[in-house]
């Protein structure tokens, strides 16, 4: 067998392993949070995180996971030095758009729900289209990218894997705390 050449190798799995891994962690914590804030009494002047606003956590929080990790994922596969770093901000950026999507509604109050939600539309369509943004920005950014014999398949593996067992992990919280 030859030495492949450039980042991906045989032994990639060893980095989709960690990816699954952090997906299912981070699913199960999604899903706690979710559950936990569902039963608070967390509001405020026309908001709050009880009951169905609880929803904010899986829906976005978990894009702005995926971004992270899809960012690494393809910086890293491309041999960008900083890929850790790059995939962090990337989730840093979708946290932000999570954040003034709810802060649209505490910011205009009862009193204007109708550009409260309008903003929070606004946010959230933004996040969902960072998530495609991130994966193209990861493309575009100037990186080594080493000659490859073959398809960095590992890497593509972690990128399906991260959304799929973050899925899976929120439906493994309900065995921890049920609905």
């Amino acid at each position: 067998m030859s030495k492949p050449t450039g980042v991906e190798s045989v032994r990639d799995w060893q980095f989709a392993v960690p990816i699954a891994l952090i997906g299912l962690g981070s699913g199960v914590a999604l899903w706690l949070l979710t559950t936990l804030l569902s039963r608070s009494t967390i509001s405020g002047n026309g908001w709050s995180l009880a009951g169905n606003g609880s929803l904010i956590v899986p829906f976005g929080l978990g894009p702005a996971i995926v971004a992270a990790g899809w960012t690494a994922i393809i910086l890293r596969m491309r041999g960008h030095p900083r890929w850790l770093q790059l995939g962090f901000a990337s989730g840093l950026i979708a946290l932000v758009l999570v954040l003034g999507s709810a802060l649209s509604l505490v910011a205009f109050g009862p009193g204007h729900r109708d550009a409260g939600a309008t903003g929070a539309l606004l946010f959230g369509f933004l996040l969902y289209g960072w998530l495609l943004a991130c994966s193209i920005v990861a493309v575009l950014i100037p990186a080594p990218d080493p000659a490859r014999k073959d398809i960095p398949s590992w890497s593509i593996v972690a990128i399906v894997l991260l959304p799929a067992t973050l899925i899976a992990g929120c439906e493994a919280g309900t065995t921890f705390l049920p609905t």
